[in-house]
Parts: C-alpha cells; structure tokens; sequence
C-alpha cells in the first residue's frame, strides 16, 4: 500500500500539472472563441456583400430608419445566410444570449454607411467606398445592454471632435472607457474587425490606441471613416 507521504506526494503532484494545464486550457478557450467570432463576421460580410449586391449598393437600414416594428440590420441578411442566428452573436459576448431574445447581435455598423451620420459625410452606397479601407462593423462594448441606444450600430461621427480628435475618437472607441461604444480587447488584447470587402482582421487593442494617439493621418483608413483620407479630412467638427 501507500504511504501518507506517498499519497501527499502523488496529490502534490497532481495539483501541479492541474494549475499548469489550466492557463493552457483556457488560451485554447480563448482563441477558439476568437475563431468562431471571425468566422461569424465572415459570414455576414459574405451576406452583406451579397445584399448590396442585390439592392443595387445599398446598404441595410439600420435600426433607427426602418419602420416600427423591424429588428436589428442584421436580420435583413437573413435571404443571404443559411441561419442568421448562429452567425449573430460572438461566443465572448457577455449578453449575448439576452441579446438572441431581443433579436440584436454582438456587431455593430459603422455609422457612416447608415443614415445615421451627417448627409454630407455619409455614404451608404459601397459602389462609392473604398472597399478595402473602410470598417464595416465592430464588436459592441461589453457594457452595451440589451435594448439600449447603441446596440445597432455606432454613431462614429461622434468618435472626433476638432482640437481634441485623437484623445476623442481613442476614448469613445475604448471598451472600458464609460462612453465606450466598441470593445477594442473583446478577444484578450485585441478584437476582430469586418471591412466592406468582407474580409475580416484581428487588430490588438495596442495598435488601435496607436492609430488613434499617435498618428491622426490614419483616421480615413483605420478606424472609422468611409474613403480614402483626403486633403482637409477629417472635417472639424
């Protein structure tokens, strides 16, 4: 038989390799989540393109345009996609299953391809856009409750302001900041982002930060605006 001290030893031993895997399983956890969400985003720019293919360039109508009574943008990529609601929620959503109830998802569109943004700034027809340059949607911020004012899409346009843009657009942008309305680290240090060719990126929240700080010239090709930078953008105000 086993000594006590035998025993004690095996259960030491056991207890070492439990706390080694456990960091290992939860990083493989982590990135399979991250994995499934891209995939998710892929799908639903595959039936955005799709969509305004079909409607001409248009875009859906976000939440706040359509007519009482109409669910979240994404439900209008339904003809488009075998089930739109597997693809709508991001497993790390901590909502996400009070969002399936209220038919919402854990993405949000760009501001600038609804009617949400100013007339003179928006564009919601992609055959104007830089395909390959502009955000087509985001992870909402983990603080975003179901139901609430931010849940279809973010008002990007308010992300600026002139004198104070690159503070500005960073903090509204930022999960954790109490205006947040993306989560920038929603997959550990970064999150995954959805462009209007469909392709999907994984940015770190690092890099994001850098973007918005350090180099104000990015602003038309990194976060959330809709063409190409041009001379004299973004506008001031």
């Amino acid at each position: 038989g086993f000594t006590l001290v035998e025993l004690l030893v095996v259960i030491a031993t056991i207890g070492i390799l439990v706390a080694l895997l456990l960091p290992a399983i939860g990083s493989v956890r982590q990135s399979a989540m991250r994995t499934q969400c891209a995939n998710n985003m892929r799908q639903i720019g595959l039936a955005m393109l799709l969509y305004t293919d079909a409607h001409g360039g248009r875009m859906p109508e976000s939440q706040h345009t359509v007519s009482e009574g109409k669910k979240a943008w994404i439900d209008s990529l339904s003809p488009y996609t075998e089930d739109v609601d597997v693809i709508r929620m991001c497993p790390s959503d901590p909502y996400g299953p009070e969002r399936v109830a209220v038919r919402e998802t854990s993405y949000v569109m760009n501001a600038y391809v609804t009617t949400e943004a100013p007339e003179e700034e928006r564009c919601t027809d992609r055959d104007l856009m830089s395909d390959s340059q502009t955000m087509w949607a985001f992870e909402i911020a983990g603080h975003a409750k179901p139901g609430s004012e931010f849940t279809d899409h973010v008002h990007s346009m308010w992300w600026f302001s002139a004198g104070e843009r690159t503070d500005i657009v960073f903090n509204m942008a930022f999960e954790k900041h109490v205006q947040g309305a993306i989560d920038t680290a929603r997959h550990g240090e970064g999150s995954n982002y959805l462009y209007l060719d469909g392709r999907v990126e994984f940015i770190d929240e690092e890099t994001i930060a850098g973007w918005c700080k350090h180099n104000p010239n990015n602003f038309g090709n990194v976060v959330f605006n809709f063409v190409l930078p041009s001379p004299g953008y973004p506008p001031d105000g």
